[in-house]
């Protein structure tokens, strides 16, 4: 998949959960846990542009 493409799906997916969190949930008590899921997305970025510069074109 394009990194752009990703990017832009993964931002988009990640505002509207916190949209609909602060909307519904109990934003304000659990919004430490929000950066858990962009911690994930940026170690996984890491790893598959590590991983692909690594391969045989």
């Amino acid at each position: 998949m394009n990194k752009t493409i990703f990017d832009i799906v993964f931002i988009i997916l990640a505002a509207g959960f916190l949209i609909l969190w602060a909307e519904y949930g109990e934003a304000e008590t659990y919004l430490v846990f929000s950066f858990i899921p962009l911690l994930v997305a940026y170690q996984l970025g890491k790893y598959s542009e590590k991983r692909s510069k690594n391969r045989p074109s």
